[in-house]
């Protein structure tokens, strides 16, 4: 809800039952700005994006 994203919207792409779980770069862009800043006020160091990039790869 912080970055503007319908519930809906993140609810359908986590669902493994659904055929197509894509969702829009610019919403994922929201969402990552939003935990990004989030995470910010609470002195929390979030990973890179590159590391789940290289996860998803099979690199680490």
């Amino acid at each position: 809800m912080a970055a503007g994203v319908a519930p809906n919207t993140l609810g359908k792409f986590e669902d493994e039952r659904v055929k197509s779980r894509e969702i829009h770069l610019s919403t994922a862009a929201k969402i990552y700005r939003t935990a990004l800043a989030m995470a910010s006020e609470k002195d929390v160091e979030l990973p890179p994006l590159d590391h789940f990039a290289k996860d998803q790869e099979g690199g680490e």
